[in-house]
């Protein structure tokens, strides 16, 4: 039997046979195209669905929380109704039946009759706390009291009005026209006379214009320019610091020149408010060192260069005795070195 062997492709790759029809490749891909319409189609149908229709157990859910919404908004507002309720029930309860005055209180009143400033109060017992006018009622004890500087009332819960009153203390006499004005602590006009007061310790004022004031004033409410009343506190603050006693007149008639009358025999020329109570204090002690006890005449230091000079005169004039006479120039009344007895020095 003849043997014969099988055959050896040759040529090239692309030339051999294959198994099955060859593929086209247009058809492949218009097969694409159609595919990828296809998806189009179905994507653009899922978009224009219409959305699921929610279960019954989600439609449940749903208007029991509608339902809690509205319960709570309702609460809510009949809360605040009722909150409202109750505020205009005790305002009206506070105003007309709670809260009877049952006690009046007057503290630092001192010698003052306390039935008294009471009854200029206008306020009486079973009147409702909340419902008294207390700026009316102090203005009403202030009018009746020319003696008191201020006065203060409170309302202490449930049944109790303090009355607190700051009785007037005297700090000045000022002489104005003939008249004596007696001048609190608290700028008040306690007293209007003819004749001086006898004070003991209490300075008598000169130089101060209250044309505008009548008993019962306060300073402060008036040209303070004219009544020199900030000026007075500040010599007088200077000349209790130093403690000084025994100043018997201060003559404000020029604020320049400042002048104080020690023991009715030492005239004190100060000068302006600058380091007020710092030259006074210098001053008295001059006087402690260098001036004799029985000596009269005048200490200048008015310079303020650290120098201070006193000059025996003999005799002063107060300033009482010269009341009408007319303010002197500014710069004239320094006492300079020269026949001086004294003399004391900043060291």
């Amino acid at each position: 039997m003849k043997y014969q062997g099988s055959k050896r492709a040759t040529g090239p790759p692309s030339s051999r046979g294959r198994s099955g029809p060859r593929e086209d490749p247009m058809e492949t891909f218009d097969m694409v195209n159609r595919h990828t319409e296809k998806l189009i189609r179905q994507a653009g149908k899922r978009a224009g669905k219409k959305p699921r229709k929610p279960s019954r157990e989600e439609q449940i859910r749903g208007s029991v929380r509608r339902h809690r919404i509205r319960h709570k908004k309702n609460y809510i507002l009949y809360y605040l109704l009722l909150l409202f309720l109750l505020l205009t029930v005790g305002t009206v309860l506070s105003l007309t039946v709670l809260f009877r005055i049952e006690h009046i209180q007057v503290e630092g009143a001192g010698a003052l009759p306390v039935q008294e400033i009471i009854a200029a109060s206008g306020i009486k017992k079973e009147d409702n706390l909340f419902r008294i006018n207390t700026r009316r009622a102090e203005t009403s004890i202030l009018n009746q009291f020319i003696t008191i500087d201020g006065v203060t009332l409170s309302r202490k819960l449930p049944s109790t009005v303090v009355i607190t009153v700051e009785p007037s203390q005297l700090m000045a006499v000022s002489v104005y026209s003939g008249q004596y004005f007696s001048v609190s602590k608290g700028s008040r006009v306690i007293s209007v006379s003819n004749e001086r007061p006898e004070e003991p310790g209490i300075p008598l004022v000169i130089g101060c214009d209250y044309s505008d004031a009548e008993l019962g004033d306060y300073l402060k409410d008036f040209d303070m320019e004219k009544n020199k009343l900030e000026i007075l506190e500040t010599v007088l603050e200077g000349i209790a610091e130093v403690e000084l006693e025994d100043i018997g007149y201060i003559d404000l008639t020029d604020v320049a020149f400042i002048k104080l009358y020690y023991q009715d025999r030492l005239e004190l020329k100060m000068g302006g408010l600058t380091d007020f109570a710092y030259e006074l204090g210098r001053v008295r002690q001059l006087i402690e060192a260098n001036v004799p006890g029985d000596a009269v005449g005048v200490i200048d230091a008015t310079l303020h260069n650290g120098a201070y000079y006193y000059r025996d005169t003999g005799q002063i004039t107060l300033p009482e005795e010269r009341q009408d006479a007319q303010p002197p120039l500014a710069g004239i009344g320094h006492d300079l070195p020269g026949d001086e007895r004294a003399a004391a020095s900043e060291e």
